[in-house]
C-alpha cells in the first residue's frame, strides 16, 4: 500500500493484481497515518462484508418514477395527487439529474431554502422527501443515515 502525503493524506491507494483502488477525501487539518486508514477502513466495511451487494444506482428522477409505481400507489387514492403534484412541480425539476447516494445533509437543506413557497407548502414538500428518503434506504440505494434534520422556517 501506497500513501501520497500533503497538507494531510489526500488519498490512498494500492496495486491488485490487475487493478488499482483509489479512495480519496479532503482533509482540511493535517491527519496522521492511523487517521487515513482508519477513514479507508469505514469505506471498505461494507465491500469487505461477506453478505455485500452492490448498491442500486439511479439518479432522483429515475427512482421517483419507479418510488411512484411501486409505493405511491399503495397509498389512499386521495393522497396520491398532491404527492405526484409535487414531485412534478417542485422536486423533480430541482432534483432530476442528482444521483440518490450524492443527496446530502447540505443539498437537502439549501433546497429547502431556495424554495420560494408557503411554510405550509416546504413542511409537505419535506415530508414527501422523508417518505420516499426511507425507501431509498430499505431498497439499498443509500447508507443508512438520516438527512433530514433541515430546519423549515
Amino acid at each position: 500500500m501506497s500513501v501520497w502525503p500533503g497538507d494531510g493524506f489526500n488519498a490512498v491507494s494500492w496495486s491488485c493484481a490487475e487493478s488499482e483502488v483509489r479512495f480519496g477525501w479532503d482533509v482540511t487539518e493535517r491527519t496522521s497515518f492511523e487517521t487515513a486508514l482508519r477513514a479507508l477502513e469505514d469505506l471498505l466495511t461494507d465491500i469487505n462484508n461477506l453478505s455485500y451487494r452492490p448498491r442500486p444506482v439511479a439518479q432522483f428522477s429515475e427512482f421517483a418514477k419507479r418510488w411512484q409505481e411501486i409505493v405511491l400507489s399503495q397509498h389512499k387514492p386521495s393522497t396520491q395527487p398532491p404527492i405526484r403534484s409535487q414531485l412534478r412541480k417542485h422536486l423533480i425539476p430541482q432534483l432530476d439529474d442528482v444521483a440518490m447516494k450524492d443527496i446530502t445533509g447540505e443539498l437537502s437543506q439549501s433546497f429547502i431554502s431556495d424554495c420560494d413557497l408557503s411554510a405550509k407548502t416546504v413542511k409537505n414538500l419535506v415530508g414527501t422527501l422523508r417518505i420516499m428518503w426511507n425507501s431509498a434506504k430499505a431498497w439499498g440505494y443509500v447508507r443508512a443515515r438520516s438527512i433530514w434534520r433541515p430546519s423549515v422556517a
